[in-house]
Formats: C-alpha cells, structure tokens, sequence
C-alpha cells in the first residue's frame, strides 16, 4: 500500500463498511479508520459514537467531531396549493444504503391502507437514476433528479413531509436539511443507536419494517395538518446555522497553531 507523504484528513460522513459485502474492501476501511497517522473529522457524534462501539482503536487520539450547519434561507414564500400537502422520498434506487425500495414500500402501503390521503397529497422523489413509479390510486409521483448544492434547501422546503431512510447510524443529510426547515421527517432507527440522540426538529422514528414506517408515516400526516404545529427555518431549535462556528474547533484543530 502506498500513501502521500504529508499529512492526511479524512472527512468521515458515513461508515462506508456498511455499504459494501463483508470482505476485503471493508477490512482496508477498518485499518484506515484505524490507522493513527490519519485524522479523521467525523460528521455528527452519532457517527462517532458508532464507530467506538465498532471496535475502532484509541479513536479519540485522532478523531474530530463536528456537527452540520443548515443556514436559515430566507423568508419562505406561501403555497398557493390551498390544503394540498407534499409528501417527498428521498432516495436513489442504484444506492443499497438509501432503502429506496423499502421506502417505496411503505409510502405505497401507507396510500392502499388510507393513512394517506390520495386527494389531499402529492408526491415527489428526489434521487439518482429514478424511474417512473405508480403508486397505489393510480398516483404517479414528480421525478427531481438530485438537484445541486445551491437548490437543495428549495427542495427540502418543498415538502411538509420527507421521508429520508438509510442503512447508516447518523441520520442523513437530506433528513437533517428537511427538519432544520421545520419540516417533518420520518427515518429509521439504527441497531444499536439512542434513537433519542442528538434528537432535533419534528424527525420521526420507526423500526424499518414496513408497517413501524407505515405508523411512522400516520404520526408524520397528523403533524403535518396540524397548523399549530408548522414551523419555519428560525423557529427550528437544535440546528446551528453558522457554518463557520460549526467547523470552528475541528479547524482550530487541524490548522494547529
């Protein structure tokens, strides 16, 4: 194996171990993540708590911990869809970590059994390499190609429901981006994780088996046409949105003195 000569920084955002079969490519993971010569800045403390329980070597000695900063974007303008709500998966079907089908499952399943409301919502998928899909009604869903970094907060407010799955023990970008603009998010719980960490905006959490996400999904509906319980991205506590306080001490730290 062969390196660069000069310092290393790994920026961890998911523990790629789990997206790959048990084997080879997960053993060279382990050892970098193990490997002390290299500094990790780890992406939320759910992932870095992980990662100890995972066995991984004295991973204070080399590891930063910083959570994402989602900046408010500015007043939000009406709807003018009246009592219609928007109920947005994200996921891409080619990514095994996103669940896309079991995702696709559950909202299905949650549209035959009548906890959504066929008339009174619309749906979205935003993704890679998505296909038409019809759900149950005869409702197609719109197609949003994964938009750029400068559209995504557009997107996530654009739903008052997302519904944002993975295979990982940090909750996923587009499910921290959803609930920072006070919408509501429905994600599943990880084995082995305090669903109760780290716990900010309205994200709702099941087991991943289709009917826990088909309950999580009634609990999200009622949420979302509750108009007490709207908020917007200012109202929202528990998410910094300065992105150079957020990266301040890993910065600190990785600049040195």
């Amino acid at each position: 194996r062969t390196r660069p000569t000069g310092r290393l920084i790994y920026l961890v955002a998911e523990d790629e171990r789990l997206l790959y079969p048990a084997g080879e490519q997960t053993l060279r993971i382990t050892e970098v993540l193990s490997d002390p010569a290299i500094e990790l800045v780890v992406r939320t403390q759910a992932l870095y708590d992980h990662l100890l329980r995972s066995g991984i070597p004295d991973l204070a000695s080399h590891a930063r911990v910083f959570e994402p900063a989602f900046p408010a974007a500015g007043p939000e303008v009406d709807s003018d869809s009246g009592d219609s709500r928007r109920l947005v998966c994200f996921a891409s079907p080619d990514v095994p970590g996103d669940l896309y089908h079991r995702a696709v499952d559950a909202i299905d399943t949650a549209l035959r059994t009548g906890v959504i409301d066929p008339a009174g919502w619309s749906l979205g998928l935003v993704g890679d390499g998505l296909g038409p899909v019809t759900f149950a009604h005869d409702i197609t869903a719109e197609l949003i190609e994964s938009p750029g970094w400068q559209d995504r907060d557009a997107v996530a407010r654009s739903a008052d429901v997302g519904v944002v799955l993975g295979s990982g023990p940090s909750p996923r970008d587009w499910a921290l981006r959803v609930a920072a603009h006070g919408r509501i998010v429905v994600t599943n719980r990880f084995v082995g994780t305090d669903s109760s960490a780290g716990q900010r905006g309205r994200i709702v959490r099941a087991d991943c088996d289709v009917k826990a996400l088909v309950g999580a999904l009634r609990e999200a509906v009622v949420l979302a046409s509750d108009p007490a319980g709207q908020r917007r991205d200012g109202e929202v506590e528990g998410f910094e949105r300065d992105w150079r306080v957020a990266f301040a001490q890993v910065l600190d730290a990785v600049q040195g003195p």
